[in-house]
Parts: C-alpha cells; sequence; structure tokens
C-alpha cells in the first residue's frame, strides 16, 4: 500500500516546501543539515526547493559540543541562530532562526509572513511533553501543514514517524482507512492518511525520562549513543526524500536499534496500524 505526496510536496508545485524544524539538538542539528542537502539537490532537478524554519529555544551547553552540530565558541548563544546563519552561508539560503518554544500559540516572526503556509512540521525533541505541544499546535495554528514528521530516540534505539494532518489532498487516487479493502484486480489502493506519532502512541508524554540535562561529554554518552542522532537522521530525511523526489512512501516511519544494527520500517499498512491500537480517524 502507498501514500502519495501531497500537491505541495509534488514536482509540479510552484513554490517551496514550507518547512517548521522543532528542536535544534543532537538530531535537529542533523536534520537541518540534510534539508539543506536536500534543497539544494531539488534546486538541480528544476524544482523550486525548502524554505525552513528553526525552532528551538534552548542555547548551546558545553555537553552539545562534539555531540551536536556546535564548536566552543558557540556555547552560551541560541542553538538556532548559530546553525541557521551558519547554512544560509554556507549554502546561500534565506532560512529562519526563530529562538523560542512551540507551543499552542502562533510565535511572531518574520518568516511566517514572507513565506505563507508551512506544509510541513519536523519533530527532533527529546520528550514526550514536547509532542503533545506540536501535536496541538498541528491541529490548531499549524492545521494548514500536512505532514508532521517525527524523531525520537533513547540509548541506542530510536524510531521515526510520518503523519498527516487528516486526509491529504494528492495528485493520486486515494482512499482512507475506513474505505481500504483489498486489492482487487491489480488495482492498487492508497492511503489518503497516515497516524502521527500521537496516534501511535497516545500516552507518550507519561513515559518521559525526567533526568536533568548532561553536564559533561561522557555524562551524555552514558545517555545516547554518539552516532544515534545522525543515523536516525539520515533514515528519516531517506523517507521524506522519496515522498518528494518519488512522490510516493510504502512505508511512513522505521523503528532502529543501533546495537543490533537494525532497522524495522513501519509499512503503510492497516492491520499494522490496528495491531498498534489505531482504528483511523472519525
Amino acid at each position: 500500500m502507498r501514500h502519495y505526496a501531497s500537491k505541495a510536496l509534488s514536482a509540479n508545485a510552484p513554490h517551496r516546501v514550507g518547512v517548521l524544524l522543532v528542536g535544534a539538538g543532537g538530531t535537529g542539528s542533523q536534520v537541518l543539515n540534510g534539508l539543506a542537502r536536500m534543497d539544494h539537490a531539488l534546486r538541480a532537478l528544476g524544482r523550486p526547493g525548502l524554505f525552513v524554519v528553526v525552532a528551538d529555544h534552548d542555547r548551546v551547553s558545553p555537553s552539545n559540543v562534539g555531540r551536536q552540530s556546535f564548536s566552543p565558541g558557540d556555547v552560551g548563544q541560541h542553538k538556532v541562530s548559530v546553525l541557521v546563519t551558519r547554512i544560509n552561508r554556507f549554502f546561500a539560503l534565506d532560512w529562519e532562526a526563530l529562538p523560542v518554544a512551540i507551543g499552542s500559540g502562533k510565535p511572531d516572526g518574520l518568516a511566517w509572513q514572507r513565506h505563507g503556509l508551512l506544509d510541513m512540521v519536523v519533530g527532533c525533541v527529546d520528550s514526550g511533553r514536547a509532542r503533545h505541544k506540536i501535536g496541538h499546535a498541528f491541529k490548531g495554528w499549524l492545521k494548514d501543514a500536512s505532514y508532521w514528521l517525527d524523531f525520537g530516540n533513547s540509548r541506542s534505539t530510536g524510531q521515526v514517524v510520518l503523519g498527516t494532518n487528516g486526509k491529504v489532498e494528492t495528485l493520486a487516487r486515494s482512499v482512507t482507512l475506513t474505505e481500504f479493502v483489498d486489492e482487487c484486480e491489480g488495482r492498487e489502493t492508497a492511503a489518503q492518511e497516515l497516524p502521527t506519532v500521537l496516534d501511535l502512541y497516545p500516552d507518550i508524554a507519561t513515559q518521559d525520562d525526567d533526568s536533568e540535562p548532561s553536564c559533561g561529554m561522557a555524562e551524555a554518552l552514558a545517555k545516547q549513543d554518539l552516532y544515534m542522532n545522525v543515523t536516525l537522521a539520515d533514515f528519516g530525511l531517506s523517507l521524506l526524500w522519496r515522498l518528494v523526489h518519488q512522490g510516493h512512501i510504502e512505508h511512513h516511519g522505521l523503528f532502529l536499534n543501533l546495537e543490533q544494527c537494525l532497522a524495522t520500517p513501519l509499512r503503510i499498512d492497516p492491520e499494522t496500524w490496528r495491531r498498534m491500537g489505531w482504528e483511523g480517524r472519525a
């Protein structure tokens, strides 16, 4: 079963794909670098590319240096300001930094007025509570965004989940989960909606790790493998690239175990979703 890209992400879209990246830490900084490369590739193919707004209220700490995309000279500065300035200079872009936490209210900023609607939210946050805030925004002031790509990880395991904001209007014939029937006579069926991370894990906010932030590199590495973030980011970006480049996907996420070198796809399959407790939206 497939999902076809929304019109905004299709090859014929007249404007850049608007992306809100929430979180500029270990995974977020790697995802931002990958989005810049994706933008360059799309432009080389004659497409408008991406416009990215990066939101995070956190500042660079000494334990971030080395594990994340920061140097000793960045300590004390807002993460988003450091990363977006660097990306813009390197790739000659006009992306925006937003040094605030994303919540239920729409933040102020020139980025929203200059680009208009955002087409996708990419979440790289480290708590269930933060995911719930993104989820509320996804149904509120971000309701015009079609997709939510969520990254989450522990010490050596992680997951990527791409979900939709209800039914997505595409250029291909699609059916909803409730209308899904077995394929017949070679006719391909497609999913018009995909469950989000909150659809599949509604109790995620109660599973937060309340440990304090790491004070040093050794302590941080005890909590998370050095290459967890970059590996997870590459898998998720590859999924997004397939959606925007080839126009369709057959899985909408994955589960990663770095210790076992194992990646298991989350297939676009109503039976899989039902086993995970999701029966579809009313």
